[in-house]
Formats: structure tokens, C-alpha cells, sequence
């Protein structure tokens, strides 16, 4: 948890974790009176075990045994010590830079569609429904923005540059003088 990478992935995705209990589900599945009737320490110790929970299965489950077995295999540090010359330090490390860059659009998509779009057009849906179609529809369209400024980024980490998975060197080269996808967070 103290290298730079792995610590800050999952604060940052805790957060987004809490977004998505608040914005996203209005707190569903608690009911408002136990909200506001609940002691401090319960509702504290509850809402913190909650997204601890959700936070360990969205990393582990979503991220290194679905995304990082079947499709990319950069999210799962357990794949990427079979690459040569991978180590499990930078494995680790690797793993949680793509989860930690799908967090910065996450973090910024989440929000943004009950905020700006008050979740139009599903905002009649009751919950989980509405929260869960929000969810994915954001998620959905945190992957294509993902894809599109992150991927060929995780792509030219390894020697040789992966050119049968990802674009090398990354479109922006050329206008933004950096092969780094930190260029799409700035």
C-alpha cells in the first residue's frame, strides 16, 4: 500500500466508491430513517465496511479476474510476471497504474452524469435500478475513454512496445511532445 501507485489507486477508487453509494444509489440499500437515526459510530462503521467491501470486489473482481484474465492482461499483476523481465514489483505496480487511470475518468464521469444530467433520462427509475443503469452507462463510457487515452499508454511500459495491442507510439506523441497518457489527466 505505501508505493505511490497501489496506495493512491485505492484511495482514489474508495472515493469514487462513496460517489457511487451517494450520487449514483442515494444510499441504497439503508433506508433514510436508519440514516438519520442511527448512531454515528454504526452508521460510520456500517457505510465503511460497505465500501471496503464493494471497493475489494470492484479491484479484484472487475479488475484483475475479469479485465486483467480476460481481456487486458496489464490489470492483473499475476499475468504480468509471466511477461520476461517483469518483476512482481512493477507487476504490482503496472496493475495499479491502469486501474489507477481508469479512476481519473471514473472519478470524473461518476459525478458528472447525476450532477449535470440529473440522471436523465432514467431519473423516474427507482433504485437499484437507477443507480446501477447510471453505473453502467458511465462505466461503459469510462472504458471507451479509457481505451482511447490511457491504453497505449499501458502499452509502451513493456520492452518491447506492445504494437499488436495497443498504438505505438500513442497518437498525441506528436501534438503533446510526451508518449505519457498523464497527458490526458493534466
Amino acid at each position: 500500500m505505501y508505493t505511490p501507485y497501489v496506495g493512491y489507486m485505492y484511495t482514489r477508487w474508495l472515493l469514487i466508491v462513496l460517489i457511487w453509494m451517494v450520487y449514483l444509489y442515494y444510499y441504497w440499500p439503508f433506508k433514510r430513517r436508519w440514516l438519520e437515526n442511527a448512531h454515528p459510530v454504526v452508521k460510520g462503521t456500517v457505510m465503511t465496511l460497505v465500501s471496503v467491501l464493494i471497493l475489494v470486489v470492484l479491484i479484484k473482481g472487475f479488475f484483475e479476474l475479469l479485465l486483467g484474465n480476460l481481456s487486458m492482461a496489464y490489470f492483473n499483476p499475476g499475468q504480468l510476471t509471466k511477461l520476461p523481465g517483469v518483476t512482481e514489483f512493477f507487476a504490482i505496480e503496472y496493475a495499479a497504474l491502469a486501474c489507477l487511470m481508469f479512476a481519473a475518468i471514473a472519478s470524473w464521469l461518476s459525478p458528472s452524469w447525476p450532477v449535470a444530467m440529473e440522471m436523465w433520462p432514467w431519473q423516474k427509475l427507482k433504485q437499484p435500478v437507477l443507480g446501477t443503469t447510471v453505473l453502467i452507462v458511465t462505466m461503459f463510457l469510462g472504458t471507451i475513454v479509457y481505451l482511447c487515452t490511457m491504453h497505449s499508454h499501458m502499452g509502451i511500459l513493456y520492452y518491447p512496445w506492445q504494437y499488436f495491442c495497443a498504438i505505438c507510439p500513442p497518437y498525441w506523441e506528436n501534438f503533446a511532445d510526451t508518449v505519457s497518457g498523464n497527458f490526458h489527466v493534466a
